[in-house]
Parts: structure tokens; C-alpha cells; sequence
């Protein structure tokens, strides 16, 4: 549905929370952090190889109420369909995160789509002749 809605980017982010990372680069100082939400936390972190996700902080999921767009339609989707797993996953990838490593707060959502949008397609391009 997120696909045909010219939404491809969001289908791949959803799953059923239990155990979701994604990593997302900081807006104000580059930072890779990783994002967790599932049953082992809701938070940021900085992820080390050796010593796993240090500096955890917690999330600031979205009121609700107060989600507009994208994810709105799919809270309010899955609050529709019985899924409570989803819909309460979704406050926290549609919330904030603060950073680890300078404490700046961020939109999830709107730093996962600027990582991971992607590139536009012209359909139109691939059936033009070149006129030179």
C-alpha cells in the first residue's frame, strides 16, 4: 500500500518492533546513531562493535494526536486494524531521539527518510529521445 501511495521507503522500516535498529546520522554533528526499538529498550545510542550500544538514551515517542502525514495515516492504520504492537512502535520511530554524542534532539522519522529516501525516478526519462 506505502509503495503505490509513492511511499517505498516507510514499507521497509516497518516490522513488528520486537527487536528494530536502524542507524540514522545526527543533523547536528554527523554522528552515526542507532535506534532501538523493541523489547531489549527504546533509545538511542552510540553502537561500539566490542561493547555494544553504550550511551543509551531514551526515546520521546509522538503523542498520537499530535502525528501528522505519513505517520498518522499509519498509526491511525494500525490502531484500526488491532495491531497495538505496531501502532505503539510507531510513536517511538515517529518521535525523537536525542543524540549521544553532542545531545542535539531530532526528528527519527525525518532523519531516517533523509538517510534512506529513495532517489527519484523519472519513468518518463527512460521513453525520451535524446534531441541532439
Amino acid at each position: 500500500m506505502l509503495a503505490f501511495d509513492g511511499q517505498p521507503l516507510w514499507f521497509q522500516a516497518l516490522d513488528d518492533f520486537t527487536d528494530s535498529f536502524v542507524t540514522v546520522a545526527c543533523p547536528h554533528c554527523d554522528a552515526p546513531v542507532t535506534i532501538a526499538i523493541g523489547d531489549y529498550g527504546c533509545y538511542s545510542s552510540i553502537r561500539d562493535w566490542n561493547l555494544g550500544d553504550v550511551h543509551q538514551v531514551p526515546l520521546r515517542p509522538a503523542i498520537p494526536d499530535e502525528l501528522t502525514g505519513t505517520g498518522r495515516m499509519l498509526h491511525e492504520t494500525a490502531v484500526r486494524d488491532g495491531q497495538q504492537r505496531l501502532a505503539w512502535g510507531l510513536t517511538h520511530l515517529f518521535g525523537k531521539a536525542e543524540c549521544p554524542g553532542c545531545g542535539s534532539v531530532f526528528g527519527i522519522a525525518d532523519e531516517y527518510a533523509a538517510t534512506n529516501a529513495p532517489a527519484p525516478w523519472d519513468f518518463a526519462r527512460g521513453h525520451i529521445k535524446d534531441a541532439s
